[in-house]
């Protein structure tokens, strides 16, 4: 079965609507958050963005050591939305909840700009979310790790970085 997107899960610049009948309460606010999260990132905002993640949040870009925690995160992310920008479109490709767990499958393509306008980099990549339901029924991501595919050898990729580096997801200089 192929998992069809519904809303902004077909990337933020395109708003087609989707027949969402058959979707449950609880694949369709993963979604939903999933619609925020890079939306944020569009606008580069970070206190939204950590609205979005649970405490203990894992975070494990590729080529990278793990961001463990929301205070970590946010310093990354902090670092990253200002000296960079992103354009993003993605696809939740598949939402499976099992009790107060949840695990979603997106692909995203990214265009990564610096501050200063040059150097573009584009990555393709897949990411595997585990989302955790908090005590007022609303879903949080709590683990996510992530890889680059279809992706040509760019200079500006790092191979490795630490937890608290100006750099995310796609770990360009």
């Amino acid at each position: 079965m192929n998992a069809q997107p519904f809303g902004l899960s077909k990337g933020i610049n395109d708003q087609e609507i989707m027949d969402t009948s058959d979707i449950t309460p609880d694949v369709r606010a993963i979604r939903s958050l999933f619609d925020a999260w890079y939306r944020a990132m569009q606008d580069a905002d970070v206190a939204s963005l950590m609205l979005l993640v649970t405490p203990d949040v894992i975070v494990k870009p590729p080529g990278a050591p793990p961001i463990s925690g929301k205070d970590a995160l946010e310093q990354v992310l902090t670092g990253f939305l200002e000296t960079h920008s992103e354009s993003v479109d993605y696809d939740v490709q598949e939402v499976e909840v099992c009790g107060q767990l949840a695990f979603a499958r997106i692909r995203e393509s990214a265009t990564i700009l610096p501050s200063s306008e040059e150097g573009a980099v584009s990555v393709h990549g897949m990411h595997l979310s585990i989302l955790r339901r908090q005590p007022d029924g609303e879903w949080r991501l709590a683990r996510d790790i992530s890889s680059l595919i279809d992706t040509a050898p760019n200079p500006y990729l790092i191979t490795s970085l630490s937890p608290y580096s100006d750099s995310y997801c796609c770990c360009i200089r």
